[in-house]
């Protein structure tokens, strides 16, 4: 949720008093800053974030509130789509509101792709021979940082590998913990990650890395690939993001259900805020046409309301 659609609401509302507290979520693991700022003696009133799975255990220990009446005073059934609902939904009721979309795919330097004569892969043996052809060139085939600041690409890794290989209810179903990583069909998952390490996709210093080396490694064409989330356009420069296509993560098994790696963006309020009214009031402009306009123009974010012109 950008600064940009907040200050707006401020102007809309000038009679509302209100500090806007940026979080940041590329240079520490992904909602840590939230989770500090939700369980601390000072939370905000309205917080805005990638949810994911936290969105559970919040919920169980009675951090949010409730807003279904509010999705239907507000009419929301009509303006996101029902896999967006559920996505902000626990045991059939909502609990945030969804603003934007977070996709994930392979983006890739098409220029440097068509130099080494490599054509992006749409099936994992065509992945793997990508990764051959390009080391052959002197390029790294994928980007990637590895770190310990910043692990998480290496988990989109898995969560790519495990849903072609297992299929995405089996994914949703072993992060809630109802399926033991020490399941067959987990450790399959892994066996095909490490042939990700047996064709040399990554660079050997991907481990000491930062983000913003990697960063710097793609807009320099040393590598091709990028296993990433949209939001690396957010940081490439306009050179780079002219001669940037992205596709699909590749078919491992064509007989498995396609399922994405989709975070989803939302804005959700506190249970026990001393404001309600202003906050469910924040909320409704979240959801607003206006808001998710000014996240996908400044943030490149797809929206979640439907409503909205997706022409960019």
């Amino acid at each position: 949720f950008g600064p940009e659609s907040a200050g707006a609401y401020l102007t809309e509302h000038p009679d509302v008093d209100a500090d806007i507290i940026r979080s940041d979520y590329y240079s520490s693991f992904v909602n840590r800053s939230v989770h500090n700022q939700i369980t601390g003696d000072d939370p905000p009133d309205v917080f805005t974030a990638a949810m994911g799975g936290a969105l559970y255990d919040y919920v169980e220990r009675g951090l949010i509130a409730d807003i279904t009446d509010l999705w239907e005073a507000q009419g929301w059934d009509d303006v996101f789509p029902a896999s967006v609902k559920e996505m902000a939904s626990v045991n059939g009721r909502q609990y945030f509101v969804p603003t934007a979309i977070q996709w994930n795919g392979i983006f890739y330097r098409a220029d440097v792709m068509a130099e080494a004569g490599v054509a992006p892969p749409t099936t994992w043996d065509e992945l793997l021979a990508a990764c051959d052809a390009l080391n052959e060139a002197g390029i790294i085939p994928f980007i990637i940082t590895a770190t310990s600041n910043w692990p998480p690409p290496m988990g989109f890794w898995f969560t790519h590998i495990n849903q072609r290989l297992n299929g995405p209810q089996f994914h949703e179903q072993l992060m809630r913990g109802e399926i033991s990583y020490t399941d067959p069909r987990v450790r399959a998952v892994f066996d095909t990650y490490a042939q990700l390490f047996e064709h040399n996709c990554f660079s050997d210093q991907a481990q000491f890395t930062s983000y913003r080396q990697a960063r710097e490694q793609f807009e320099a064409g040393e590598g091709a690939m990028y296993a990433h989330g949209e939001w690396l356009y957010e940081f490439i420069n306009d050179d780079t993001k002219a001669i940037t296509d992205f596709i699909r993560f590749p078919v491992i098994d064509k007989n498995v259900p396609l399922g994405e790696l989709v975070p989803m963006y939302g804005a959700f309020m506190r249970a026990d805020t001393p404001h309600p009214e202003l906050a469910r009031e924040f909320l409704i402009f979240a959801a607003g046409e206006t808001s998710q306009q000014s996240n996908l123009e400044t943030l490149r974010r797809l929206p979640s309301n439907r409503n909205v012109d997706r022409s960019a």
